[in-house]
């Protein structure tokens, strides 16, 4: 999907205001992807273009898919990642969205859309990045322009997304607390071989959390515990995990543990204990 294909939504204010008018409501979705700008400030522009244009082509291929024929995608702000879906009617007898219909529509965004774009953001991105999703009603008001009342629900709709944020966030945060507390880690023993005999010189042991916990995946767990500042005590959990799980090894073989460099650092400027 080219740029020039999702107009900026002001564009849409002529048809929007009429079918505001006429049917007294408008719903509407926030695809709010700007987290991803990052990149260009840390890979350059060239590399923000780039996945700015495959996120535009997973727009563009959902557009065929999952959203329906009379859905409207705009941008909000010209070259931005954030994006604004202008729901159809019902189908059937030309009904009115409700709330309840607003939010089945926002989970099947998060549900068909998001992943895409995180996808789009590999490999300058290796963990899933942030998208916010959030849907606002859009009322008519005869003594109020309509880009004014536009506006507001779009602001609305962000504020709302950055509300479901914060709560998942704090789940994350109160999953991650819960495994560290429970030592709920899993290693796994990859073998390294020799180049020329083909031997095994040792293992490398790699975490995870346990299954069920939303961190079964290194990026994911090693990432949220970035995020929440508690990559010190991950690291050491994994490392006493490691080592005592490595009993079942073969007692000839090496063990390969990787250390965060916050652990070196712990390490190097802890005070000594007293005397024994």
């Amino acid at each position: 999907m080219k740029e020039d294909s999702i107009p900026h939504y002001e564009d849409h204010l002529g048809e929007l205001s009429v079918e505001l008018q006429k049917t007294g409501s408008l719903g509407l979705v926030v695809i709010d992807a700007s987290a991803l700008e990052g990149i260009e400030y840390e890979y350059g522009t060239g590399a923000y273009e780039e996945v700015r244009q495959r996120v535009l082509r997973v727009l563009g291929e959902q557009k065929d898919k999952d959203l329906r024929v009379g859905d409207s995608l705009a941008l909000w702000q010209l070259r931005d990642l954030c994006f604004v879906l202008f729901l159809d009617r019902k189908r059937r007898q030309g009904l009115a969205l409700g709330s309840t219909d607003l939010e089945v529509r926002r989970k099947r965004v998060l549900a068909s859309i998001v992943p895409g774009l995180a996808r789009a953001a590999f490999p300058y991105l290796k963990s899933t990045p942030r998208v916010d999703v959030g849907c606002a009603m859009v009322i008519h008001n005869l003594l109020v322009h309509p880009a004014r009342i536009l506006d507001r629900a779009l602001r609305e709709a962000l504020e709302q997304a950055a509300h479901f944020r914060r709560g998942a966030v704090r789940e994350d945060l109160e999953r991650l607390q819960d495994l560290l507390a429970g030592e709920r880690i899993v290693t796994a023993y990859q073998p390294i071989l020799s180049l020329e005999g083909r031997s095994v010189l040792g293992f490398e042991g790699l975490s995870r959390g346990v299954s069920g916990g939303g961190f079964e995946t290194a990026g994911r767990l090693f990432s949220a515990a970035t995020e929440h500042q508690l990559l010190t005590e991950l690291d050491r959990l994994c490392r006493s995990r490691a080592l005592l799980n490595s009993k079942r090894l073969p007692s000839s073989a090496k063990l390969f543990v990787k250390f965060a460099t916050a652990a070196f650092m712990a390490a190097y400027t802890a005070k000594p204990g007293p005397a024994r």
